[in-house]
């Protein structure tokens, strides 16, 4: 999405500049620049939960030290690639979505 934006953008860039509206141009966009920031500031409560909880999560950091025969584990972050990545629909089924 973020990346249609920006193409979107460009091409409004482009066509205010040919036109010499580059005044209404810069306007427009510190308007959709503070709508973004007040969308943000809006959301911030939730935002900042799930920046909490992610510290908890499977995928943060193992508070696990031994494994179960008793020896010490390497220090990781998180959860392997491989284990994450190990079950996929493979390429053809995101082609649906």
């Amino acid at each position: 999405m973020l990346l249609l934006l920006l193409v979107y953008g460009g091409i409004q860039a482009w066509a205010h500049f040919k036109d010499k509206k580059l005044k209404q141009f810069f306007n427009k966009g510190i308007r959709l620049g503070l709508a973004g920031l007040l969308a943000i500031i809006l959301n911030a409560t939730s935002l900042l939960a799930t920046s909490e909880y992610t510290t908890f999560s499977t995928r943060g950091r193992s508070e696990l030290t031994l494994d179960a025969s008793g020896s010490p584990l390497e220090v990781r972050s998180g959860l392997s690639y491989d284990y994450i990545t190990q079950f996929s629909y493979g390429v053809l089924k995101a082609s649906i979505y």
